[in-house]
C-alpha cells in the first residue's frame, strides 16, 4: 500500500466524493466545518475520512465514511486510527464514536481499533486503546 496517501485536514472534495450518497451529507459538511479532520486516499481516490469532532475540551467524537475500496486495507486503517488516537487519549482526551447495533460492520472495524460499549447507550462507543 505505497502509494497511501494521508491529508490533514481533509480537502472538502473528499468529504463530498463519500458522502455523494449520503442522506447525512448536508451535516457531514457543517461537521467537517467544525472538526479536526484526516482524509487517506488510494491511488489518488479517497478511501476514508474521519473527522474528530470537540465536544468538550476534554471529549471528541470520532466520526468517519469510509468507501467500499478500504475493504482490503482495514487493517492498516485500523492502525492508523490507533496510531491517531493514541496521544489524544494519552493527554486524557475521551475519544467516543457512535455507531448502531445493526451497522455490524462498522462496529466490528471500530472493535478492532480499540473502542467499547460504554454501557449509557447502545450506539455509543469509547476509545480504550489498542491493548
Amino acid at each position: 500500500m505505497s502509494d497511501i496517501e494521508i491529508l490533514t485536514p481533509a480537502p472538502i472534495l473528499d468529504v463530498l466524493t463519500l458522502a455523494a450518497r449520503s442522506s447525512r451529507r448536508r451535516i457531514l459538511v457543517l461537521q467537517h466545518r467544525k472538526s479536526h479532520s484526516v482524509s487517506i486516499r488510494l491511488a489518488g481516490d479517497p478511501i476514508a475520512v474521519a473527522w474528530l469532532f470537540p465536544e468538550a475540551p476534554d471529549r471528541v467524537e470520532l466520526c468517519t465514511r469510509i468507501s467500499r475500496a478500504a475493504r482490503p486495507h482495514m487493517r492498516r486503517l485500523i492502525r492508523l486510527a490507533q496510531l491517531m488516537l493514541r496521544p489524544l487519549a494519552d493527554h486524557g482526551v475521551v475519544i467516543l464514536a457512535r455507531v448502531g447495533p445493526e451497522d455490524r460492520t462498522r462496529r466490528r472495524m471500530h472493535r478492532l481499533a480499540g473502542f467499547v460499549p460504554t454501557g449509557e447507550d447502545e450506539t455509543e462507543l469509547r476509545w480504550v486503546g489498542d491493548g
